[in-house]
């Protein structure tokens, strides 16, 4: 079938190309500018505005405090510092709670940086930030200081890591960088000792609900679970779990590898590339605690939580 002389199939493919550039035209203009092609959504450093992400170098790091369960240092309390602000940013692509910077370093959900000039202008910032944190930590810390890195299938961590090392070093500081001291379980181990377990904080949960509110809490888990096999190597991560109460009833997701080396009386430095719910680096914290001694933990994010 032809409308005004143009295939249907064309014409419809037209129409929603002009949605979404009018989409993302209307709602983008958010901190950093993106455009829309047929490769994907480019992302594009804006220094003109801080709508989407704040990455003013005089407004960061930023700092939050979390309040981790079960643990006796800092009297419960681990200070986040975050080198770049997230902001409210309306996406195409992904939950409310993503950010496409943050998409863009993944290569995920169809983002990549319009350029090699806007990766770099904002790697710069983020160097610079980097060194304001590490000038200030080290001035305030005595002692022996080891750097963890959060366990992770993306390779973010990796870059924020070699980030934070090349940074700190120029700074004349010594960094023990462990990448693999923290491991995320396989969602298989989580299906047999979480999901299948009766006895698990999770289905105690599921039970108490009406059946079926807890039939949708189910599928929602069993879908999440599904995209980790199929996106994530099959290893666990709490990012595709967008349901708050389904993560709250999750835990234990993560160990100690068999070379982790004895942290008593170190002060820990954990780094993750985003802060979300906090539930990755409630338990990074509560596994370190619960097998060593750290004279003190601060965690150190490339980007902050959601600014509501």
């Amino acid at each position: 079938m032809k409308k005004n002389g143009i295939p249907l199939y064309t014409h419809c493919s037209i129409i929603a190309k002009i949605k979404i550039n009018h989409l993302i035209k209307k709602s983008l203009d958010e901190g950093i500018d993106l455009t829309y092609d047929l490769d994907g959504i480019k992302v594009a450093y804006n220094p003109k505005h801080t709508n989407g992400i704040d990455a003013t170098i005089e407004n960061n790091p930023t700092k939050m405090d979390l309040t981790v369960p079960k643990i006796k240092i800092q009297n419960g309390i681990i200070p986040i510092y975050s080198i770049l602000q997230r902001t409210p940013m309306h996406v195409i692509a992904g939950s409310t709670d993503g950010n496409p910077l943050v998409y863009a370093f993944k290569n995920e959900n169809g983002y990549a940086f319009k350029s090699d000039y806007d990766k770099k202008t904002i790697q710069d910032i983020i160097d610079e930030i980097i060194k304001k944190f590490v000038a200030n930590y080290f001035s305030a810390i005595d002692g022996s200081i080891a750097t963890i890195v959060c366990p992770s299938e993306n390779s973010l961590n990796q870059v924020f890591a070699y980030a934070f090392r090349k940074n700190a070093e120029a700074l004349g500081k010594t960094i023990n960088i462990q990448e693999d001291y923290l491991i995320k379980y396989p969602v298989d181990d989580i299906r047999v000792e979480i999901i299948d377990n009766a006895h698990s904080d999770l289905n105690k949960w599921l039970m108490s609900l009406p059946k079926n509110i807890a039939n949708k809490k189910r599928a929602i888990l069993d879908k999440a679970l599904d995209t980790m096999d199929m996106k994530h190597n099959g290893t666990f991560a709490y990012h595709f779990i967008k349901d708050v109460d389904i993560r709250k009833h999750i835990s234990n997701t993560m160990k100690l590898s068999s070379h982790a080396k004895n942290i008593d009386n170190e002060n820990i430095i954990i780094l993750d590339d985003t802060m979300s719910q906090g539930k990755t680096l409630t338990e990074a914290c509560q596994l370190l605690c619960e097998s060593y001694l750290p004279k003190s933990i601060t965690a150190l994010t490339l980007f902050s939580p959601l600014k509501k």
